[in-house]
């Protein structure tokens, strides 16, 4: 299942009042499915051509970036053979947190690793 929506002309990088200046759009968008049962991933997996990000929504922000962490450090471990430790520590030294929303009754992270620090393309 997909569903797009609640798009915006302009807003912060993290919805903090529950509004920005919405807008009505069309969009075009590719979608790949992954069909790989070893894959482990239970929620979005975005490839913006910059970054690949993990998206987690939670109760808390800190559970949410939990969950969010935790796809991103099982695909760095299953797509480029790092260990746990190793997926830790690549994660820590480039990647990034960010925050998508805390509007909402669940609030979402984002875990974002930059491609050029990717050699296989998820």
């Amino acid at each position: 299942m997909l569903a797009m929506g609640d798009a915006k002309a302009a807003m912060a990088d993290g919805e903090m009042c529950g509004t920005g200046a919405e807008i009505a759009v069309e969009v075009d968008a590719t979608l790949s499915v992954i069909d790989d049962p070893a894959v482990p991933l239970d929620r979005p997996l975005l490839d913006t051509g910059d970054a690949v990000k993990t998206v987690a929504s939670a109760e808390t922000l800190e559970e949410a970036v939990e969950k969010a962490n935790r796809d991103m450090l099982g695909l760095l471990a299953h797509h480029h053979g790092f260990s746990r430790t190793e997926a830790y520590l690549f994660s820590s030294l480039v990647g990034g947190l960010e925050i998508s929303q805390v509007v909402d009754p669940q609030v979402t992270a984002r875990n974002a690793v930059p491609s050029e620090y990717l050699s296989v393309p998820f």
